[in-house]
């Protein structure tokens, strides 16, 4: 837990209100710093798929400001530039993760066009087809309400259809997504957690956290004295 310590102290730091907001953004915020990192982002996706790749081969792309009402998510990077990887921490059943995924995914397309003004006017003017990283993504649960330890999401799910609508053919294009939910809550895909340090030692900091919230109510409490007991 020692490498999680500075981690919990930045963020605990940051919040002062007494509220499940507070306890959601004290999750969210050690998972975002810990993840955000290249040597440890390369990490957790050796652990999801047994790709190995170096910390000089991540490309951290997480979208961390507000825009114009955009949203901001947990955990983006490229690697090897060839996967776009999309990663996002609930601490509640959330079954709309795969809009947000999507959202997510047009806005950090967009980010890497334009970061390659090359790129941007041959997706704009050229015949030729342009190049992108494939999207990849996952969600890691450790809220309190029981969720199995794998669940699919689909968008499709999220599209109102009726009779009125169903086609027999694929004459028209479709659109599919689908984002698989792990519950690293403890006990839960135990030989996933195996595979990643970093994953595991966040899902114990979460099971350590809820044990010390029930001596000091108040979340910044809660964390301060984890993390000087880490």
């Amino acid at each position: 837990m020692t490498t999680l310590k500075n981690e919990t102290e930045n963020t605990a730091n940051d919040m002062a209100s007494d509220t499940p907001t507070a306890n959601r953004e004290i999750k969210d915020g050690v998972f975002r710093l810990l993840f955000g990192k290249p040597e440890n982002a390369a990490e957790l996706y050796y652990t999801l798929t047994g790709i190995k790749c170096t910390p000089d081969e991540i490309q951290i792309m997480t979208i961390t400001t507000v825009v114009s009402g955009e949203m901001k998510n947990d955990l983006a990077f490229v690697v090897k530039d060839k996967v776009l990887f999309v990663g996002e921490h609930q601490a509640t059943p959330n079954k709309n993760m795969p809009i947000r995924i999507l959202m997510y995914l047009g806005q950090l397309y967009e980010k890497l066009i334009k970061m390659e003004k090359d790129k941007e006017e041959k997706f704009l003017y050229s015949t030729s087809l342009l190049k992108l990283p494939k999207p990849e993504f996952a969600v890691f649960y450790n809220g309190i309400t029981k969720r199995p330890e794998l669940e699919v999401l689909k968008l499709s799910t999220a599209f109102d259809e009726d009779e009125g609508t169903q086609k027999e053919d694929n004459s028209l294009g479709l659109l599919r997504l689908e984002v698989p939910v792990y519950n690293i809550n403890k006990g839960m895909n135990t030989e996933l957690l195996r595979k990643g340090e970093k994953l595991q030692q966040y899902s114990e900091f979460i099971a350590k956290l809820r044990e010390v919230q029930k001596t000091y109510k108040d979340y910044e409490t809660a964390v301060k004295k984890l993390s000087t007991t880490a």
